[in-house]
């Protein structure tokens, strides 16, 4: 009986907590402003060991809560499964530092505009790319990679980064569309990257990713409209 109650309670928090979870990303609580989320799993997006990752989030953990943070555990998969950390109410600044000090390539940043929230997808202190919606239907159900989930249930939602489909027309940021040089050298760079082993398949995702940009940007700044005729 005794483990029939414990599966039940278990059970209805997860139900509770997927609904609460999407609540969040839907930027339908008005206290919370913003949101980040980061690992600290597989530095500098070279696999380790599970007790080596289990260990990074541990100080993680407790660099949050000494931060008087407040969080919500989630995971996913990328290629290969992560643990994470969801903060509310964390600004930009702390959550690039964190990522940095626990050797991150990236963190996800969320600030509420108006009634949602858009997201950065953030390499160092560069935002890379932004997408202003969160996807959790049943064709997102069915996904088998490249998604995050609760830390006490199945469902799972995404964030669209590099999905042209969810792309948000406006310049991020990354570089400066006229001049191309460094674009090329930085896909090169990437893409190299990408073949060094023992790099995580979340990272090799990323670095496609960015190079799917980079190369917009390269042909946007090659393209007629874009040259000068004297």
């Amino acid at each position: 009986m005794k483990l029939i109650l414990e599966r039940w309670r278990s059970f209805l928090t997860e139900k509770r907590d997927f609904p609460s979870l999407i609540n969040t990303l839907a930027a339908e609580r008005e206290n919370i402003k913003t949101i980040g989320m980061v690992t600290a799993e597989n530095p500098m997006g070279q696999q380790v060991t599970p007790e080596e990752n289990r260990e990074r989030n541990e100080k993680l953990e407790s660099a949050l809560r000494r931060m008087n943070l407040g969080y919500r555990k989630i995971r996913g998969k990328f290629g290969n499964e992560e643990n994470s950390f969801l903060v509310p109410n964390i600004t930009k600044e702390e959550i690039i530092e964190l990522g940095n000090r626990f050797e991150q390539k990236s963190v996800i940043w969320g600030e509420r505009v108006q009634d949602k929230f858009v997201f950065s997808y953030i390499e160092g202190d560069t935002t890379i790319e932004q997408r202003d919606v969160v996807l959790f239907g049943s064709d997102t159900q069915k996904e088998d990679d490249n998604y995050s989930q609760s830390s006490k249930g199945p469902e799972k939602f995404v964030i669209p980064f590099f999905d042209d489909d969810y792309e948000i027309v406006k310049d991020s940021g990354l570089s400066n569309p006229s001049y191309s040089g460094p674009l090329t050298d930085e896909i090169n760079e990437r893409i190299d990257e990408v073949f060094e082993s023992n790099r995580t398949r979340k990272r090799i995702w990323e670095n496609r990713g960015v190079c799917k940009i980079l190369r917009k940007k390269t042909w946007r700044s090659n393209s007629p409209a874009n040259k000068k005729v004297f």
